[in-house]
């Protein structure tokens, strides 16, 4: 095809995405500066607050931006490189935030994501078909499925997913000729993939993993002598006798039996599943006899792009890596403890093939399901369109195609994985193990922790299959347009989510008046709280760090997905803070213990230096009100939506009479 004509097709192609994308996110394209997809006291906020201040640690203080001290502001600074922090959608930010503003600019990197992302899986798919309608299709699958929609209300990080097909691509391109540029670019979209969300660095190096394993291990049907009859009979048995077992402890619940003078207990069913599942490979593969082999010329042919690929994505990430070097020891984040049965659950086997609950015409039959289920909503939106389901049978049953081996075997193991350690159906755990009941253990690999997020995986393996099946009805059709034209329509009427529920902001102006105060003070937000991914104190609002982006003072707490081992023991060993967790938490607290934290915070209040103290009016009980005007001699501004202003002096220094409780 010639440069120009490409050019085009792909203009025309990213345009038509975009339309879609502005339609999809109707009414927010028309309120882009004053409301939210999510609310911003959820992970919203925090998403909002990453794009600020990345920007403002560069400009506003000339410092590395993956450090911090404009929240946690008792530490030396907090690292970012631990934290969820989308590094590259804060760079496309970076020039916009002053034109647009934080709001706005969020939601135009929001909208603008599944148009990148479907428009990088339409470079795959044409790519791969040959043909731009179906690979426009199958790009709209990909950019615009149940699962981002879903996404965009809380996760922005998880709906940057472009840099999966890209890498697909990158693979597809380094079998064809494994040149060193080719391979560079493979290791450059792992580290974009890892400054969109970690999880998805991971999953390209499992589809590298993947790729590499199809191209140098064979498998071929063994000879036609059968096994030794005895081994047969035995491994008939085992299983047998397992499956009384497994069937015993579903009717009976099981119980304890003393043998040899050991007292073995069987009450669950992870076990005896596990080995009956283990006896049913090693029967299938006594049935089967495959042969499996490797080819070493392609083993030795993909050790040096490899090599040129880890090295190209370490340069990249070089920024990243040497903040994070200093806390390689942390091994909860690289490998974390993993338990066999408590670990995140998967998606349940039926929200692949639920309606679309995102919808407003047929949402209803499944939303109310999938809410239930662990992780909530958000974390089990899987469907995979009808409309695809469909176009794929109609291609093998009339149009005679065959689907490519390796995207069926892709896209059905990236589902496996995304059912999580053990395979649920309709609410109830099988107890069958899947392969990521092993994968969860292995170190990096591991740190992917919830397994439900292979879902967009698994979209763009049915992207593929749907791109392949669509050329194949229009090669079939005297007219090709009548089936692309009925697939896509249908297409994006069961995709449509519109009209979104929006979350208005409601911004107090307060927050001007202290951005426009000079001294470098901080603000003090009630309740208070700070918090990471695995532990919490006191009581934290990620809304709290939303309106920091309007008043730009440092918060004496705040939260971050991930912090270095003992991040928040600073705010634990100071014993003025603890009294104000705790009943921020809503915890007892002593008059002694409150006298004594007042007592501190006068003695000491450069040590804190908030000049500024918000509470959320409604969140604040009587006797943390009553802490805060004693502790900080508390002066009322104003009042706005909810929030009530006050100013300290002591943060100046400026010392009034000290405050008893009792008065």
């Amino acid at each position: 095809m010639p440069a120009s004509s490409a050019g085009r097709n792909n203009a025309a192609a990213l345009l038509g995405y975009v339309c879609v994308a502005l339609a999809f996110a109707w009414p927010l394209p028309a309120n882009a500066s004053s409301a939210l997809y999510g609310t911003p006291g959820g992970d919203t906020g925090v998403y909002v607050w990453n794009l600020w201040v990345f920007r403002h640690e560069i400009v506003g203080h000339g410092r590395f931006p993956f450090y911090t001290s404009e929240i946690l502001a008792l530490n030396s600074g907090a690292p970012l490189t631990l934290h969820n922090y989308t590094s590259l959608a804060n760079v496309a930010a970076f020039p916009l935030l002053p034109l647009l503003g934080t709001v706005a600019t969020y939601n135009v990197l929001m909208i603008a994501s599944g148009a990148v992302s479907a428009f990088a899986g339409f470079v795959l798919f044409r790519r791969l078909s040959g043909d731009a309608a179906a690979a426009w299709i199958g790009g709209l699958l990909f950019g615009f499925s149940p699962f981002m929609t879903a996404r965009s209300e809380h996760h922005f990080s998880l709906v940057q997913t472009a840099a999966l097909p890209l890498f697909a691509l990158a693979l597809l391109r380094i079998e064809e000729r494994p040149t060193t540029s080719r391979a560079v670019v493979a290791g450059a979209l792992v580290a974009a993939a890892f400054l969109c969300d970690p999880y998805y660095a991971v999953y390209c190096l499992l589809m590298a993993a993947f790729a590499a394993a199809w191209l140098v291990i064979t498998v071929e049907r063994g000879a036609a002598r059968a096994a030794p009859a005895g081994l047969r009979l035995a491994v008939n048995v085992a299983i047998m006798c397992l499956g009384g077992l497994v069937l015993g402890i579903v009717l009976r619940g099981g119980g304890r039996i003393d043998f040899m003078g050991l007292r073995v207990s069987m009450t669950r069913l992870y076990t005896p599943v596990l080995i009956l599942t283990l006896l049913v490979l090693v029967r299938a593969w006594i049935a089967l006899r495959p042969r499996v082999g490797w080819m070493p010329a392609a083993f030795h042919g993909l050790l040096r792009p490899a090599t040129v690929a880890a090295a190209a994505c370490t340069v990249m990430l070089s920024p990243v890596l040497t903040v994070m070097a200093a806390h390689i020891g942390e091994r909860q984040w690289i490998a974390p403890r993993t338990f066999w049965r408590s670990s995140p659950a998967g998606l349940d086997l039926l929200a692949f093939l639920v309606p679309n609950p995102t919808s407003p015409v047929v949402g209803w039959m499944s939303a109310g399901w999938l809410a239930s289920a662990p992780g909530g909503f958000i974390e089990n939106v899987a469907a995979i369109p009808w409309t695809a389901t469909f176009a794929v049978a109609i291609a093998i049953l009339y149009a005679g195609w065959r689907p490519p081996r390796y995207w069926i075997w892709f896209t059905a193991g990236a589902a496996l994985l995304a059912l999580g350690p053990f395979v649920q159906i309709a609410g109830m755990s099988t107890y069958v193990p899947t392969p990521w009941a092993v994968l969860r253990y292995l170190p990096v690999i591991g740190a992917a922790r919830m397994p439900p997020r292979f879902a967009a995986v698994v979209m763009l393996g049915a992207a593929v299959l749907l791109a392949f099946a669509v050329t194949a009805l229009r090669r079939w059709s005297r007219r090709a347009w009548v089936p692309t034209a009925i697939v896509a329509a249908c297409l994006l009427v069961e995709l449509l989510p519109a009209p979104r529920r929006l979350h208005e902001l409601q911004i107090p102006s307060f927050y001007a008046r202290i951005a426009d105060d000079p001294r470098p003070l901080r603000v003090l937000t009630l309740p208070f709280g700070l918090r990471d991914g695995t532990s919490s104190i006191g009581n934290f609002s990620a809304s709290t760090q939303f309106y920091q982006t309007f008043h730009e003072k440092p918060l004496l707490g705040g939260y971050l997905s991930r912090l270095p081992n003992g991040g928040l023991e600073p705010y634990r060993r100071l014993h003025q803070l603890t009294a104000m967790t705790d009943l921020s938490a809503g915890l007892p607290v002593s008059a002694a213990h409150m006298e004594d934290a007042i007592e501190r915070i006068h003695l000491y209040p450069p040590r804190l230096a908030v000049g500024y103290v918000v509470m959320h009016r409604e969140l604040v009980s009587t006797q943390l009100r009553a802490f805060a005007r004693a502790a900080f001699d508390l002066e009322y501004l104003t009042a706005e939506v909810g929030q009530e202003l006050y100013r300290t002096p002591l943060a100046t220094g400026a010392m009034k009479r000290r405050w008893r409780l009792d008065r």
